[in-house]
């Protein structure tokens, strides 16, 4: 259980960890909510599952959890610690917890807090399932959850973008760019995990990520840097900002032959301009990284959970 200080407020999030049967990837969520002194009955405590794109596995509403139903708020005293723990869920590998940001007090990883660019909805804990298939709490700065999340299957693919045209301060945008598989099938899920690098963000700027065959468009992922919320412009940390892509293979793509890469650039979202790729002496080159290319193959032998309960083969370690 990762644990911080006790609030002041009528209603906070001290504690949260997990109780997980790894052989069928079974994960109960529990959570610990200390009780204010003007804590009222009508403010319930709010949890939210989600990836690190931002998609919304589970809140309180999908499933309420049972404490909630034989303890209700109603009966909450000033000064309890409520334990609430959710059924089980089957989970994808990484996942975090997202909290209303007036329920949740500053998270200790690293010194960083990522909240929502409408200031309502703040990160609180990151979960991955390792090699070992063990659940474990892991930091929320990108460098470090870069890390230990899993191994790159390459060094990171690494470029910078001119990015004058904007008018910030900055001109050049770097970029790291590690795909944490190498090989696809149909139906498949390619993630990328990406760490901006430059202290600011244009505010019409917008990130492009293409998954191709033979240099056609299959599916994509566009939009502004995410990690786990959609974070405002102005959210940096010292190493960088992270933003997690998802991109999935189509259940019918051929298995023979074809050239499979991921294309990933910046644009305008207002005028549609690229922004071009430079090299070392600020000369512009191309307006995209190509990454790959990437092995198509048949899908991987399902283990034992995954064979009984589909739900589960998402839950697999990389």
């Amino acid at each position: 259980m990762a644990e911080v200080a006790l609030s002041a407020a009528p209603l906070t999030l001290v504690g949260a960890g997990v109780d997980d049967w790894p052989r069928w990837r079974e994960t109960k969520v529990v959570s610990y909510w200390r009780v204010g002194e003007n804590f009222d009955a009508a403010t319930r405590p709010w949890l939210e599952l989600r990836t690190p794109g931002g998609e919304r596995l589970y809140d309180f509403a999908v499933a309420t959890p049972p404490a909630l139903l034989w303890y209700p708020p109603a009966a909450w005293r000033s000064g309890e610690v409520i334990k609430v723990t959710t059924l089980a869920l089957h989970l994808p590998r990484v996942w975090g917890l997202v909290a209303p940001v007036g329920q949740a007090l500053p998270v200790q990883n690293d010194g960083a807090q990522y909240v929502d660019a409408a200031g309502q909805l703040a990160l609180v804990d990151i979960y991955a399932r390792g090699a070992d298939g063990i659940i474990q709490r892991r930091a929320a700065a990108g460098d470090s959850f870069t890390s230990t999340i899993a191994p790159p299957i390459d060094n990171a693919a690494t470029a910078d973008f001119d990015v004058s045209s904007l008018g910030g301060a900055n001109a050049r945008l770097g970029v790291q760019a590690r795909l944490l598989q190498k090989r696809i099938w149909p139906g498949a899920t390619l993630a990328l995990l990406l760490n901006w690098q430059e202290d600011g963000w244009p505010e019409e700027l917008t990130v492009f990520v293409h998954l191709r065959r033979n240099g056609d468009n299959v599916t994509q992922s566009d939009g502004p840097p995410r990690w786990f919320v959609e974070l405002p412009p102005s959210r940096w940390i010292e190493s960088g900002l992270p933003d997690w892509r998802q991109l999935a293979v189509p259940v019918d793509a051929p298995l023979d032959g074809g050239e499979w890469q991921v294309a990933l650039g910046l644009y305008n979202r207002i005028s549609g301009e690229r922004m071009s790729l430079v090299n070392t002496n600020g000369q512009p080159f191309a307006d995209e990284l190509i990454i790959g290319p990437l092995e198509m193959g048949s899908p991987p032998l399902p283990d034992q959970a995954c064979a009984l309960i589909a739900e589960t083969c998402d839950g697999r370690a990389w």
